[in-house]
């Protein structure tokens, strides 16, 4: 389901356009059994799914743990929830 008034949220930017749907997402270090948080932003012209911004975080965060030099190398993807969605809008002058 799209998210509703009830958790978007405007936001002016100078530059940004469309929306940003925030997810926490869940880590791990391979090997290891503590998770790590952070907060994670999927871009977006339209409105989507948290199921859609999840779809998009993991696999983003997959090809990247397997490249040898990229920043999630090492990781493994716990999971992630759904935190809100913000629509950008112009800044006013």
């Amino acid at each position: 389901q799209l998210p509703d008034a009830s958790v978007l949220t405007e936001r002016e930017s100078v530059r940004s356009r469309g929306y940003i749907t925030w997810l926490t997402v869940y880590t791990r270090t391979q090997g290891e059994r503590f998770v790590d948080t952070e907060f994670f932003a999927v871009h977006s012209r339209a409105p989507i799914t948290p199921e859609e911004a999840f779809q998009r975080a993991q696999e983003g965060f997959e090809t990247n743990a397997q490249t040898e030099h990229g920043t999630r190398a090492g990781q493994v993807f716990v999971g992630a929830s759904y935190s809100g969605t913000w629509r950008m809008v112009p800044q006013a002058k």
